[in-house]
């Protein structure tokens, strides 16, 4: 049996067309190539039915996608450079350069230490001719260390990629660790406030929130000086509850824990009320 292929690329797509002819086949025959559009206009191959000249034929498609990689880069190193005044822009950049001198870790940097380095010079210069306090210098002062803020952000970018997740690779550029924001500790709920809800059988919550609370836990007692008698009754990602299907007239109390990183937090004041 005689097998002749062909294909066509579109775009990232590479569509394979293998035609294996039957016996009876002219094997002087060679077939069309047709493009992915032609099948559409009735002269190419159709799944459906015979090839264009009504031979029998078994064909193979393979689509074979080649999507871009993605990538993500892990932020190890910071340039730290948004409040920093001129004279330590200076010295940051001045730091970085010399860690970065030699450093086989970072072959090309982007901008190149030369840049930094012309960088930090025009703007110790402009710093020192802002001292006559007249406006065009300090102009110049201040663009030249907006200048120098995006080149170290950028230079810093490039350190993050380079390391691909080293943190000893990231650190040795001179740039400072990107350090994690401290959980924030909870305090307890303020001013909880239990009141008889306008519908029968429920008593309405509400209470201060507290910075750094994911949820909020709500617990109930019917006798609070008991320890154990307190049950958690439901939770809640806003400052109010209300609690339902409760008897009329009977005294319930209320506390409210605020959930967070850490956990959980102390419990608020008490809070009683009675349903109608």
């Amino acid at each position: 049996m005689n097998t002749i292929g062909c294909s066509a690329s579109v775009g990232q797509q590479r569509l394979s067309v293998v035609i294996n002819k039957t016996a009876f086949c002219n094997p002087d025959y060679t077939p069309p190539c047709y493009g992915p559009s032609d099948s559409n206009k009735g002269n190419g191959p159709d799944a459906n039915g015979p090839g264009p000249l009504g031979r029998s034929k078994s064909r193979k498609i393979h689509l074979r996608q080649n999507p871009k990689k993605q990538t993500h880069m892990k932020t190890l190193v910071k340039a730290g450079a948004t409040r920093m005044k001129p004279d330590e822009l200076v010295s940051k950049t001045d730091y970085v350069v010399g860690k970065m001198t030699g450093n086989l870790a970072f072959a090309n940097p982007s901008p190149t230490l030369a840049a930094m380095t012309d960088a930090s010079t025009a703007l110790s210069d402009a710093n020192k001719a802002a001292n006559s306090r007249a406006s065009e210098a300090i102009a110049t002062r201040n663009t030249a260390a907006r200048t120098l803020r995006a080149m170290l952000s950028d230079l810093a970018r490039y350190v993050n990629s380079v390391a691909e997740g080293d943190s000893a690779i990231a650190l040795s550029s001179g740039f400072d660790a990107v350090t994690p924001p401290a959980p924030i500790v909870l305090v307890a709920p303020a001013d909880l406030r239990a009141r008889m809800s306008a519908y029968a059988g429920a008593i309405d919550l509400s209470w201060a929130g507290v910075r750094g609370a994911h949820m909020y836990k709500v617990q109930m007692s019917s006798t609070p000086d008991a320890p154990a008698s307190w049950q958690t009754v439901g939770t809640a990602t806003r400052r109010r509850f209300t609690k339902t299907d409760l008897p009329a007239n009977v005294l319930y109390s209320f506390r409210v824990i605020a959930l967070g990183a850490l956990g959980e937090g102390p419990d608020s004041e008490i809070a009683s009320a009675k349903a109608h």
